[in-house]
């Protein structure tokens, strides 16, 4: 866990205080919490996931070239299947 005073400037880090502010303000009930930190959790795990699958995409992802042939060539299958 990155403690405040070794957190940088990058977006992540900035949200990431705010976030731990806003729970030390606010008196919130302890499903809240739990709720909240599920919440900010799913979030962080779904820009992984976009960052991963735009590497792809963009090829700066090491084995995109072999994903993306895969992926077309299972699409290829569907399509086949479907018509």
């Amino acid at each position: 866990m990155i403690t405040d005073q070794e957190a940088c400037d990058c977006p992540w880090c900035i949200r990431h205080r705010r976030y731990k502010r806003l729970l030390r303000k606010y008196k919130f009930k302890p499903n809240d919490i739990i709720f909240l930190k599920n919440l900010y959790s799913d979030l962080n795990h779904a820009e992984d996931h976009l960052e991963y699958n735009n590497a792809i995409l963009d090829g700066s992802w090491p084995s995109s070239v072999e994903q993306l042939t895969f992926a077309l060539k299972h699409a290829k299958k569907v399509r086949e299947v479907a018509e």
